[in-house]
């Protein structure tokens, strides 16, 4: 496939500049057909979209397959542990630290939030590392889906030592930084495959 390179120059507080090179692509699911955008940040290539696989434990939101386009599907942590494809895996905490290491953790997340279907402020959101995250809300352990247009919550695949519980990232429409919390894994969470 051919690949469209392209640089982009950040702007940061202070009059501070941070130079990102990227390089994005497409991906095809042959378990599906399903095609996704890519993007190389750093040194790694993930989807630039959520994962819209479907596997047992996995959810549309509102159970309304038309929410799948856009948002992808919402998965409990078991589920999204084996859900990318051959080639892929469910991001790492590390590989989603490192999204904070290459500019301002504050202000990270306005970068990988799209600039629509946030409701407003979607503080911050400029989208300047293709990342295109979008508020696809999340399903509670008992079967209700809340929050869709202000939250992208996201499962690493780091579990807490208590079993219960795994690390999850998400993004706010009313903050432009990147934040960790630990969740039940019964929750159904947006998942983002990073290349192996």
């Amino acid at each position: 496939m051919k690949k469209n390179i392209f640089t982009i120059i950040i702007s940061l507080f202070l009059g501070i500049s941070t130079l990102i090179a990227q390089e994005t692509d497409t991906f095809t699911d042959n378990r599906d057909g399903n095609t996704y955008k890519t993007v190389k940040i750093g040194e790694r290539w993930w989807f630039a979209e959520n994962l819209r696989f479907k596997t047992d434990n996995s959810w549309a939101y509102d159970n309304n397959e038309s929410n799948v386009a856009k948002f992808g599907r919402l998965y409990t942590f078991e589920a999204a542990q084996k859900a990318c494809p051959a080639g892929w895996h469910l991001a790492k905490e590390t590989e989603w630290t490192s999204l904070s290491t290459l500019d301002n953790e504050k202000i990270t997340g306005g970068k990988l939030k799209a600039t629509s279907e946030w409701e407003a402020p979607n503080t911050g959101a400029d989208n300047s590392m293709s990342f295109n995250a979008l508020p696809g809300g999340y399903r509670t352990p008992e079967g209700e889906f809340t929050d869709k247009g202000k939250i992208a919550a996201f499962w690493s695949d780091t579990d807490n030592a208590n079993g219960n519980t795994a690390w999850r990232i998400y993004l706010l429409y009313n903050n432009s930084g990147i934040m960790r919390g630990m969740d039940l894994k019964t929750h159904g969470f947006s998942v983002r495959c990073v290349k192996d």
